[in-house]
């Protein structure tokens, strides 16, 4: 470990001379000309119209995000829309079947008492009649 620690301070330390070197011409002037002045304007110029781009680029993009978000809740009230017609849609078909159970007992009742007047009128019989009764013993119904 203490090698590798000699070894990189003296990398160091060469380095930091070959920086050392560089500061020493800081007393001269840097020559500035005005070919260097227009090249600068000319980077600024074109870094303002990328700007200016960017700028509509963005612009753009918000308004296309602002028809997808439009487009969405489009799509979200269409949907629940659909949801509420199902709910309704089974809804309707519960009170059906409701209905039709309903119907199928108030129709079934008047039957079910004309059977039993009847059952009640073939008793009464099947007592006088012995050919009448062994049918209905044979049937079950006595």
């Amino acid at each position: 470990m203490k090698k590798i620690l000699f070894i990189l301070s003296i990398i160091l330390v060469l380095f930091a001379t070959g920086l050392q070197a560089q500061t020493s011409r800081a007393n001269t002037p840097v020559p500035y000309t005005l070919a260097d002045r227009d090249r600068l304007l000319k980077v600024e110029n074109k870094l303002e119209l990328l700007d200016e781009r960017i700028t509509s680029l963005e612009k753009r993009m918000d308004e296309r995000f602002a028809a997808q978000d439009k487009r969405l809740d489009d799509i979200k009230s269409d949907i629940g829309n659909i949801y509420n017609l199902l709910i309704l849609l089974l809804g309707s078909m519960f009170v059906l079947f409701g209905f039709i159970l309903w119907d199928r007992k108030s129709v079934v009742r008047p039957v079910r008492d004309t059977q039993e007047k009847i059952l009640t009128v073939l008793r009464e019989q099947a007592k006088d009649n012995k050919l009448l009764t062994d049918i209905m013993n044979k049937a079950g119904l006595l």
